[in-house]
C-alpha cells in the first residue's frame, strides 16, 4: 500500500445556519443535527463518523444517500442536513452553503493505492510510478509525513492522476 495525500474532513452547512460563523467546527456540535453523507462513504469512516457523534449519547442521525458529491451539497443548501465532505470539494464555490473543517489535527482523511503485488500491467506501473513521484514531491514540499499542499496544487497534480486511474479501472474491469 502506497500512502498518497490527506485531506482534512469539512462539514458542509446551509448559509444560515447556527454554526456559520465559527472558524472549525467539533464534532459535538453536530451532535443534534441530521447529518448526510454519501453511500459510497468508506464503511470505516462512517464508523468513525458514528462514533464520534455518539459518544456523549446524542441525537445524532447519520443518514447514508446513493448520490454524488455535488447532489449531497445541493441538498444541503436546501436545508435537508448538514453533510460531511472532504477537503477538495471546498476547492469548487457552491452556492447557499458553507464548508468549515472540523477542528483537530487528527480530522483527517488518508488516501493510499493498494494492489494485487502480482499485477505486472505496464499501464498499472506507470500510474503507481506517478502516484509515488506525486506523493514525495507533497512530502518534500511540505516536510510531513504524508504531505499537504494548498488545494490549487493537489488539484493540479490530481488532475493529471486521475484520468489514468479511470481507464485502468475501466480496463481492469473494476468500473461498471
Amino acid at each position: 500500500m502506497l500512502p498518497l495525500w490527506t485531506e482534512r474532513i469539512f462539514v458542509i452547512l446551509p448559509e444560515r445556519h447556527a454554526l456559520r460563523d465559527r472558524k472549525e467546527i467539533h464534532w459535538a456540535d453536530l451532535c443534534d443535527e441530521h447529518l448526510i453523507v454519501r453511500q459510497s462513504c468508506d464503511p470505516a469512516f462512517h464508523d468513525r463518523l458514528t462514533n464520534r457523534l455518539t459518544s456523549g449519547g446524542s441525537g445524532a442521525y447519520v443518514q447514508k444517500l446513493s448520490v454524488g458529491r455535488g447532489t449531497l451539497i445541493h441538498l444541503v443548501a436546501i436545508g435537508l442536513g448538514v453533510g460531511i465532505t472532504s477537503e477538495a470539494a471546498t476547492a469548487r464555490p457552491f452556492p447557499n452553503v458553507i464548508f468549515r473543517p472540523i477542528a483537530g489535527p487528527d480530522e483527517v482523511l488518508r488516501f493510499s493505492a493498494a494492489w494485487l503485488p502480482q499485477n505486472d500491467n505496464p499501464a498499472f506501473r506507470r500510474l503507481l510510478s506517478l502516484a509515488r513521484k506525486i506523493s514525495a514531491a507533497k512530502r518534500r514540499s511540505s516536510g510531513s509525513a504524508l504531505g499537504r499542499t494548498s488545494i490549487e496544487s493537489y488539484m493540479r497534480q490530481m488532475a493529471l492522476f486521475l484520468p489514468s486511474l479511470a481507464a485502468l479501472a475501466k480496463r481492469l474491469g473494476l468500473l461498471t
